[in-house]
């Protein structure tokens, strides 16, 4: 757990401080200490989804339907950036009748970019990101990193069967298959002197 936190999670958190700081110090973001916001963001954003069959109970409605989801956003944004006015403009959002709103992104000095979606990285969390965001009829800009700097940890060395579920649903787990790299040598145990289930 040590080094999976000091390797994975220290670095998003680290980030996502300043970035609120930043925010909380314009005036923009609400009063919450940077130290524990992190965990405020992952709680609110996760709970219904983590608690489904409790929120369907308590609210009636089914929490990953998409009108649904983009309400929770709404209340995620309106609660945690309340003075966030400036940067941004409301209307309609398509098949909903209360009004959305969608952030102005600057990509650089004197540049506005409006957008329903924004996709940051074209690796493969990206791309099926992008893809399925096109699917369900958003407007969408994917963009590169600022930064390209090599990965310090492997990029989808494997993938789960969720995954392959989504690829599936995408309609591109075939092709997706085809193309992987099979590591020689591998070995699956029961635990480290177990039975040998397959190679």
């Amino acid at each position: 757990m040590t080094w999976l936190t000091a390797r994975h999670v220290k670095p998003l958190y680290d980030a996502i401080r300043v970035r609120w700081r930043r925010l909380r110090d314009a005036g923009i973001a609400a009063p919450i200490d940077d130290a524990v916001f992190h965990y405020v963001l992952v709680g609110a954003a996760s709970l219904p989804y983590v608690n489904a069959p409790e929120a369907r109970l308590l609210t009636g409605e089914e929490p990953t339907d998409p009108d649904w989801v983009e309400a929770h956003a709404d209340g995620l944004v309106a609660t945690l950036l309340p003075n966030r006015g400036a940067a941004t403009r409301c209307r309609p959002a398509p098949g909903r009748a209360t009004a959305a709103t969608e952030p102005s992104v600057t990509p650089a000095a004197g540049r506005h970019l409006e957008t329903q979606v924004l996709v940051i990285g074209g690796g493969p969390v990206g791309l099926s990101t992008a893809l399925q965001s096109r699917r369900a009829g958003h407007r969408l800009r994917p963009r590169r990193s600022a930064t390209r700097r090599r990965p310090t940890h492997p990029k989808a060395s494997y993938f789960n069967v969720r995954t392959m579920e989504l690829l599936r649903r995408l309609g591109i787990a075939d092709a997706v298959y085809a193309t992987a790299l099979f590591p020689q040598g591998v070995s699956f145990y029961t635990r480290l002197r177990g039975h040998k289930l397959g190679c």
